[in-house]
């Protein structure tokens, strides 16, 4: 049986606000900044269908065919086939891990590096000159923060690029005597990328 665990749902806004308490920037700089990484990423996946962050996991986009059906008044085919587009991640095993044993031991590791220096030349050419070294920080502190609320088992809604979840899995029961099963619970990740920002 299925269940989505959430403790507390935080916002961009409380992505900010909890990344502030260990990095030390203006807010609405870093505001900005968090804004670009989030542009960078949904570029990055609409262009290449796959984005792999360390120790997080890989993002990669699939297209489902929406088969064709028939009108059941006038009993005429529709041949129309819509493709439509679904972002999921699949998380490391390190971090399922992590989150299986509720410690964050990847906090000092690397999530990135490709994206913080793309996140680099944006903001020179946007006319906001950060330091190679600090969008590497900001870079790996956004994504520090994204696990560490995720392994509390709290929700994380990024508008335009998706929902980070956490979802338990309770005993099963078996089918032909209706007995439980013995089976601890599990608590799995999932992400469900933005309808509006990824296309085919």
């Amino acid at each position: 049986m299925k269940k989505t665990v959430s403790n507390k749902t935080y916002t961009k806004k409380d992505l900010i606000n909890t990344m502030l308490e260990d990095y030390t920037v203006d807010t609405c700089k870093l505001e900005l900044i968090v804004n670009r990484i989030i542009h960078l990423c949904i570029q990055e996946i609409n262009s290449n269908n796959v984005l792999k962050i360390t120790n997080l996991g890989v993002f990669y986009k699939k297209t489902y065919n929406i088969k064709s059906g028939m009108n059941f008044k006038t009993k005429e085919k529709i041949n129309n086939i819509n493709i439509k587009p679904v972002v999921r991640c699949k998380f490391s095993k390190n971090f399922k891990y992590s989150l299986k044993n509720k410690s964050d031991q990847f906090s000092d590791s690397n999530y990135s590096i490709l994206l913080s220096e793309k996140l680099h030349e944006s903001l020179k050419n946007s006319g906001l000159l950060i330091h190679k070294d600090d969008c590497y920080l900001v870079v790996n502190e956004f994504f520090k923060t994204i696990s560490n609320i995720l392994i509390d088992l709290n929700r994380i809604e990024l508008r335009h690029f998706g929902v980070f979840e956490i979802r338990r899995y309770l005993e099963r029961r078996n089918n032909k005597n209706n007995n439980e099963i013995s089976n601890n619970e599990r608590f799995v990740p999932f992400f469900r990328g933005s309808k509006l920002s990824f296309h085919v």
